[in-house]
């Protein structure tokens, strides 16, 4: 079999099997190395092929197609430095538990070392931030089909397994990549996929009754439930596990977890609340059972610090910057709650314990409310976002303040929304690309909101998403800087405040989209805003593609905003003591 054969015969193998464990996208960018796996992937029935110029923008537009989908997606690109690109998105995908599948092109090893243009040694170029990397044989050097399926079982069970996350394999290939004559050139491949059979999700009965036991005990105890992707089943257990329980449920915005009808057991200003000691010191809970990571609200996290805790995480790891953890528990969260629920009695009369913490959610809403309709502020926006979304709207939420004012002022999020955040390493790279991705794969309205730093940061997706074929409504909190320096205490460092952490900004955005060819408007009050966002929804469900929105607040407004919330509501729950959370 001639090279150029091989190498088309080993690319159609590595995609076959890719397909058959369940890949159903490829993100690649053009090349030349990289030709044999750019054939086969477009030639492959079952998956659908992503052309995006940029690997950096590839690897979060990657991203957001398989957190939102929940399966595996393959990336592809040329040798040399363009796999260096992906580093980003690798990160998060590691740290949020994303599959993303690399398969980046190499020459060969007589080619390394002495010279070869675009050569790049490819071994630990993810460092410890993939689940699997594995070099694959030269095509045509006699080592059988089986050896290539035999290492991509290897890499989809690192991908897919407890937890998901990135897999990298080494791809070389020798020239010619690619010849007319011998483009049809295929080898017998294995009829099926090397198959894996997990163990039981759950924990054994005796586990979860002994689990259920100690839950009953708990005088006052708190569901906490951290960034984690959507899951109506989770949503459901952890409401039913609350109300079997009488406990409240404190949950990150970026959860699956979305308040019932009629249902006030998600305290959904938990951050406002414990904010306030004179209320947060009589409301220390015995036990808190904690579902993934802590939640992003600093404040909760140091509220729930001196409690024992017993964490709930799919693959055991002990997920604990508080040192807090009496306990973890392995297994499928929604799987595990569900067992618990069906070891405990039916609801019990409502406890002062609970009683107290749906007061104090009534009272920080309205406070909170009464607030955001003080003017246009970014506490306003959140709340009008999550007041405007349709039902099954998908909203992905920027890291840096717009996250953490969703989960402070956002209020009870009724609707059945899909909300995503790159929680994983928790940065603002690649915020555009991941939710494109993401928009992608939802058939419904689909909306970014981000500062305008995060989308200065990214603004070469925008310019990529004229091709990604994604309807995406883009809200841009537009406040000429990084306004979540204002609540660290360089803050009152005045000198170098400014110009070092707030890093102003003065960019004309509606300009920039106009440049680019994006429709855009700016809005500067909350009528405004609502009207426009529900123009681009009517507009993205007849026409596609992408809107920008841009809110212009001020800073220092929204600075003030906020402070006066929290002290209205610290003054609604008690008179704060020293040592005060701030």
């Amino acid at each position: 079999m001639s090279v150029s054969a091989a190498n088309s015969a080993q690319a159609r193998a590595l995609i076959e099997l890719t397909a058959n464990s369940g890949v159903r996208h490829a993100v690649v960018s053009p090349g030349s190395r990289n030709t044999p796996l750019l054939l086969a992937i477009q030639e492959h029935s079952k998956i659908k092929i992503h052309v995006v110029l940029d690997e950096r923008t590839a690897g979060f537009f990657a991203l957001g197609l398989a957190r939102a989908s929940g399966a595996p997606v393959v990336l592809s690109c040329t040798s040399g430095s363009a796999g260096a690109h992906y580093l980003p998105a690798v990160i998060e995908a590691y740290h949020s538990r994303v599959p993303l599948i690399l398969l980046t092109a190499n020459r060969p090893h007589e080619l390394h070392g002495v010279g070869a243009p675009q050569t790049v040694a490819q071994d630990r170029f993810f460092g410890g931030f993939v689940r699997y990397y594995q070099q694959l044989n030269i095509p045509g050097d006699g080592t059988p089909i089986a050896m290539t399926r035999a290492v991509v079982y290897r890499a989809m069970i690192a991908a897919m397994g407890s937890p998901n996350g990135p897999v990298h394999l080494d791809c070389p290939f020798r020239e010619p990549l690619w010849s007319q004559v011998d483009s049809t050139a295929t080898e017998e491949l294995p009829q099926k996929p090397i198959s894996l059979t997990r163990s039981h999700p759950v924990p054994s009965h005796e586990d979860i009754s002994r689990i259920s036991e100690r839950l009953q005990l708990a005088k006052k105890g708190v569901l906490v439930v951290g960034p984690m992707n959507g899951c109506s089943e989770l949503n459901a257990a952890a409401h039913d596990l609350a109300r079997r329980l009488g406990w409240p449920i404190i949950a990150e915005p970026a959860s699956s977890i979305l308040a019932h009808d009629n249902d006030s057991l998600l305290v959904t200003a938990a951050d406002t609340i414990v904010r306030s000691n004179g209320f947060a010191d009589k409301h220390i809970p015995d036990l808190i059972l904690r579902v993934g990571p802590l939640p992003t609200s600093k404040q909760i996290a140091r509220w729930t610090a001196g409690s024992p805790c017993i964490l709930l995480e799919e693959s055991g790891s002990a997920l604990d910057p508080t040192h807090s953890l009496i306990e973890v528990i392995e297994g499928a969260p929604a799987k595990v709650l569900e067992s618990i629920v069906s070891q405990l009695p039916q609801a019990p009369k409502e406890s002062d314990w609970m009683a107290d913490w749906r007061t104090a959610n009534t009272t920080a809403e309205l406070h909170i409310a009464a607030t955001c309709n003080e003017g246009f502020w970014e506490g306003s926006i959140a709340r009008s976002v999550i007041k405007t979304l349709p039902e099954n709207a998908m909203l992905h939420v920027a890291s840096s303040m717009p996250i953490r004012d969703l989960g402070s002022f956002g209020g009870a999020r009724r609707r059945d929304l899909t909300i995503y955040s790159s929680r994983g390493a928790n940065g603002i790279d690649g915020t555009i690309a991941t939710a494109l991705g993401e928009a992608h794969i939802h058939d419904k309205p689909a909306l970014l909101v981000c500062g305008d730093l995060a989308f200065l940061h990214d603004i070469g997706s925008l310019v990529a998403s004229r091709n990604t074929r994604s309807n995406l409504i883009v809200l841009v909190i537009d406040n000429s800087g990084g306004g979540i320096f204002h609540e660290l205490p360089i803050s009152d460092h005045t000198e170098i405040f400014e110009q070092l952490f707030i890093t102003p900004q003065s960019v004309d955005i509606g300009s920039l989209c106009d440049g680019i060819g994006i429709d855009n408007v700016q809005v500067s009050s909350t009528n405004e805003l609502e009207l426009a966002l529900g123009k681009a929804i009517v507009t993205t469900k007849t026409d596609g593609g992408v809107q920008v929105i841009t809110a212009k607040v001020s800073r220092e407004f929204s600075v003030e905003q906020r402070r006066k919330t929290f002290e209205r509501v610290r003054s609604a729950l008690g008179k704060p003591s020293e040592g005060e959370l701030q």
